[in-house]
């Protein structure tokens, strides 16, 4: 057509790949073990002995030892509709998450910035995940606000993606790297319990599992596909394959009438099982990683740079994050 100019899509060569990874956390943190004193005082629910009993088990089983909040016990009394179970506190709860979740994602991002050693004017896409809060504009503009990032960058704005947030954005990532050379993608998933926090219930115990397993916090990505050895980008991890199912993974009715007996099952973390590699040269750790809502699944194969040996080992995702990991070799396993 006359007036229009021809121009063909570059795709890159190779898989893509995570290139720097970046955490954040609000500053209030509270000791499991004390978190359901201070739960119940706050929300003058401590006549609730045997409720508060059973939440003080539900902790324990967890095996978390700390946790961060955005909001804290000024907060709360600040504001008395978080205190009970059922009053309206839409427009406080948000108001919080609205302000708090660009900041915590920026925070997170400035990290993985900063590990990656590249100038941010090389970032091309954005892609922000929360289901804390909605806004417009989004926290996507928020975020590109805050970090002074490039005018004519791509951003993705996703709310309401629930557990399996982590696995879509990088299914995300890995297609926007691949099909487009050079492309550079910051991956921000931020979250705040603001938006859940209110006082126990003896009708509705289910409750307890979210008030004693969520906090607040944010990680970032960078993302992309043949990496500049020129300019010292490394990769942590190899993304060889995404997916995403929207089979059922779970009978939602039977959990919910067995809620209260599986109550104490509910908190155990995600898993990776990664086969140790060999301890005569560098090889890549393959580890499968999943999460879900139930009704839809995303999952997510990477594969680790290393050339140090270690015993076959279960990684958690958190430990995933906290992984620091040497060039691979030149050549393949």
């Amino acid at each position: 057509m006359p007036g229009l100019v021809e121009k063909k899509t570059q795709r890159a060569e190779g898989l893509a790949s995570i290139l720097a990874i970046g955490r954040a956390n609000p500053p209030n943190a509270m000791e499991q073990s004390t978190f359901p004193d201070f739960y119940f005082r706050v929300t003058n629910s401590e006549h609730m002995v045997d409720l508060k009993k059973k939440f003080q088990r539900i902790c324990e089983k967890t095996a978390i030892r700390k946790r961060h909040f955005v909001w804290n016990e000024d907060l709360l009394i600040e504001n008395p509709c978080l205190r009970t179970f059922m009053e309206p506190s839409l427009n406080v709860r948000q108001k919080v998450a609205v302000a708090e979740i660009p900041k915590l994602g920026a925070a997170a991002a400035t990290k993985a910035i900063e590990e990656w050693g590249q100038p941010k004017s090389l970032i091309t896409h954005v892609i922000f995940c929360t289901t804390s809060g909605m806004d417009l504009p989004g926290a996507d503009y928020q975020l590109y606000k805050l970090l002074g990032l490039n005018p004519d960058i791509q951003r993705i704005m996703l709310y309401q993606q629930g557990c399996f947030a982590g696995g879509t954005v990088l299914r995300l990532a890995k297609c926007l790297a691949e099909s487009s050379k050079g492309a550079r993608v910051l991956v921000v998933c931020s979250e705040t319990t603001t938006v859940l926090v209110r006082a126990p219930s003896e009708e509705h115990q289910d409750d307890l599992v979210a008030q004693a397993l969520f906090a607040d916090g944010a990680s970032a990505l960078i993302v992309g596909a043949d990496p500049n050895v020129d300019t010292n980008e490394r990769p942590l991890f190899t993304i060889f394959s995404t997916s995403q199912s929207g089979k059922m993974t779970c009978d939602v009715e039977k959990i919910v009438k067995r809620g209260r007996s599986l109550v104490s099952t509910l908190g155990s973390a995600p898993t990776m099982r990664a086969e140790a590699p060999s301890a005569k040269r560098a090889c890549a750790t393959r580890s499968s990683w999943c999460s879900s809502d139930g009704a839809r699944t995303s999952t997510v194969v990477v594969s680790e740079h290393t050339t140090r040996t270690r015993a076959p080992l279960e990684l958690s995702a958190r430990h995933l994050a906290r992984r620091r990991t040497v060039p691979p070799a030149k050549q393949p396993c």
